[in-house]
């Protein structure tokens, strides 16, 4: 089985090879994103291990619209965002005056000097829960505010204001380049 078709319609008839090779092609690239919500790389494991029980539970409801990496990571991402919102509780308060402060620094360069993917990972990973998943869903995922709100069962603008606050604190982390201490 050589083809993602091939392995995909076989993991559909329930055969555990099939579904072994899923997870062997696909495994470091889910992890990849779940790396990206989680606080640290056994978070991220958990994570993608519950997404990959919902990628074969749900696999007999794949149509080949698309390519079955966009779609397992569509459900590693809402894996990590459920198990994000469970785990997490949010500040539903906002201080306007932080927002404004924020947007004023808009067009500001986060870095003027090379940093790596790695160090803004480990940044990432090191904000709040709260703020992290927001800046997550809203940078990376390009899920509007107004979605995020809706998903996460928060006002519109507490995601916004999550989503400043997170971008203040890795646009300080990174110019000051903090050193970051695992916890």
């Amino acid at each position: 089985m050589n083809n993602e078709r091939e392995i995909v319609e076989a993991c559909i008839r329930g055969e555990s090879y099939a579904q072994h090779q899923l997870f062997k092609k696909f495994n470091q690239r889910m992890l990849a994103v779940c790396l990206v919500y989680a606080k640290d790389l056994d978070e991220a494991k958990d994570i993608m291990m519950d997404g990959f029980v919902k990628v074969l539970l749900g696999i007999k409801d794949f149509k080949f619209n698309s390519g079955i990496e966009t779609w397992m990571n569509r459900i590693m991402t809402n894996t990590a965002i459920d198990y994000l919102r469970k785990k997490s509780k949010f500040d539903k308060e906002y201080n306007i005056a932080e927002i404004e402060d924020v947007m004023d620094d808009e067009n500001d360069s986060l870095e003027e000097n090379f940093i790596s993917a790695d160090e803004i990972l480990l940044y990432i990973q090191k904000l709040p829960e709260g703020y992290r998943l927001i800046f997550c869903m809203y940078a990376l995922e390009e899920i509007p505010h107004k979605e995020i709100a809706a998903r996460l069962n928060i006002s519109e603008s507490t995601s916004k204001s999550q989503y400043s606050r997170a971008k203040k604190i890795l646009r300080e982390w990174i110019t000051e380049r903090k050193t970051i201490i695992s916890n």
